[in-house]
């Protein structure tokens, strides 16, 4: 059974973090996350008027740190930014994908990050709480909720292997590598359907940010 928990991590006072450097206010929203073979899918909201500064800031750390950026979508306030970095980039971040943790939420600045996680299993926070202490860091479970077990995932995994593929085959490049028509091919589709995946998952992805009312996805 899945559980909900909401973990608060001080982070060393000599230690800084690319992305909550990198945000115009030091303050970073990740509304989702996950891990892809030797690399951590981050998707980030950064606020227009400093998107240019978040951007050119990850740009200069490609060779060391970051081994890709792209703005996603972008809305009135917000644009949606993927970020991709190698597992040993990050211990923090990385630690939470590590442990096998989804990532709902999560809130950083330079002292601490917050974030709400679902749990498959318990073990899998004690692992993560572990991680953080062997990497200098303070884990505190500030709540588990038992209830968690019936929320509804963000995505749904026709949406999550769609944005998945899209990424991995480069749609969201500029110019793209692939097209819309190549993407139904793989998922024996019409365009139209995962263009609306597309959407429909990213709109989820905004949805849990934003939103204080959750509902259930839709293919």
């Amino acid at each position: 059974m899945a559980v909900i928990a909401d973990i608060t991590v001080r982070t060393p006072a000599d230690e800084t973090n690319m992305l909550v450097e990198a945000a115009p206010e030091g303050i970073v929203r990740i509304p989702f996350m996950f891990g892809s073979e030797n690399i951590v899918i981050s998707y980030v909201l950064v606020r227009r008027d400093g998107l240019d500064e978040f951007h050119g800031e990850l740009d200069g750390r490609r060779e060391s740190a970051v081994t890709d950026v792209r703005v996603i979508d972008e809305f009135v306030a917000y644009a949606l930014v993927h970020v991709t970095y190698p597992w040993h980039a990050d211990a923090i971040l990385v630690s939470l994908v590590n442990a096998g943790l989804d990532v709902l939420e999560g809130l950083g600045t330079a002292e601490e990050w917050t974030f709400r996680v679902r749990a498959y299993e318990c073990d899998a926070i004690d692992r993560f709480v572990e991680k953080c202490t062997r990497a200098g860091a303070t884990a505190a479970v500030d709540r588990i909720d038992g209830a968690g077990r019936n929320e509804e995932p963000i995505l749904t995994p026709a949406q999550r292997r769609t944005l998945h593929t899209a990424y991995e085959t480069g749609y969201f490049e500029v110019p793209r590598r692939t097209s819309l028509s190549q993407l139904s091919e793989q998922f024996d589709v019409s365009d139209t359907a995962v263009s609306q995946r597309l959407r429909r998952g990213i709109n989820a992805v905004l949805a849990a940010q934003f939103d204080d009312d959750t509902a259930s996805p839709t293919d």
